[in-house]
Formats: structure tokens, C-alpha cells, sequence
């Protein structure tokens, strides 16, 4: 009966760690999951420019001295 007893708190106790961790923990792991989809958004547009025009990304819109 006592081990009857010490697995229902056993049980008792992590019933309230998950509660727990519904409460506070899995609303925050929803923001990070999309603040991560954003920035994975953001990284993939960034790359897009980077790949339709190299040279403007990577020098800028001044045009070279030797177009003037």
C-alpha cells in the first residue's frame, strides 16, 4: 500500500509540473517558435536580394568611378 501511495504522489507531483509548464513554459516556446519563423522568413528574403544582384548588396548603389 505505502508504494501504492508514493507513486500517486509521484504522480501527483509532475501532474503539477506539467500544469506548470502550460501555463508559462509553452506560451513562451510559441513566441520563439515565431519570432523563428520570422527570422528564417527575413533570412530567406535577404537572400533572395543577395542572389537577384550581388553587386548592388554588396557595393551598394553608388555607381563605380569609371561609368561616371
Amino acid at each position: 500500500m505505502d508504494g501504492l501511495k508514493a507513486a500517486v504522489a509521484d504522480v501527483s507531483r509532475a501532474a503539477e509540473g506539467l500544469k506548470e509548464f502550460a501555463e508559462t513554459g509553452l506560451p513562451k516556446y510559441g513566441v520563439l517558435a515565431t519570432e523563428a519563423r520570422n527570422l528564417v522568413a527575413n533570412f530567406g528574403a535577404l537572400a533572395d536580394r543577395i542572389g537577384s544582384d550581388p553587386s548592388r548588396f554588396l557595393l551598394g548603389n553608388q555607381t563605380p568611378a569609371y561609368r561616371n
